[in-house]
This record gives structure tokens, C-alpha cells and sequence, in this order.
């Protein structure tokens, strides 16, 4: 079978784990090397109180750290990059 578009680049996908914090606008966007891991364990923070939260991270945020109860949320989200 041929390929429909040829020449065309390989379109490459990548997690991000956004974190939605209580005092902040927007949500805080981390690129980490296994973000399935990371999301589980996020998730299971939000359910301790006053946990504290650290996570290393690629990209503009290198490290966060951040207290389990100012979290309200997380999301993944796939994100197309060439």
C-alpha cells in the first residue's frame, strides 16, 4: 500500500502533565521522562493532606515542589510537536 502523503514528516507526540493549582490562573505544564508514573503518583498525593509534593522535570520547569493540598487537579495531555 502507498502512503497517501509522501515527503511529509513523522509526526511526533509527547505527554504533558498539567497541574492545576488553587492560587495560580493557569495550570502549571511539566514534561517528565515517564508522565503515566508521574500522573499516578500526583493523584495519589491529592490524596493525602498536606503532603509534599516533588517532581523533576524536562523543559522550561525544571522541578516543582508544591504542597498536595493546593492541588484542585492534573490532566494529561498529548501534544503534537515536529
Amino acid at each position: 500500500m502507498a502512503q497517501q502523503f509522501p515527503n511529509q514528516p513523522q509526526i511526533k507526540v509527547r505527554t504533558a502533565i498539567l497541574l492545576f493549582i488553587k492560587s495560580a490562573a493557569q495550570p502549571v505544564v511539566l514534561y517528565t521522562a515517564n508522565p503515566l508514573r508521574d500522573y499516578e503518583d500526583l493523584k495519589n498525593a491529592m490524596k493525602t493532606p498536606n503532603v509534599i509534593v516533588e517532581k523533576d522535570a524536562m523543559g522550561p520547569i525544571k522541578r516543582i515542589c508544591i504542597a498536595s493540598n493546593n492541588i484542585l487537579g492534573i490532566m494529561l495531555q498529548d501534544e503534537q510537536y515536529s
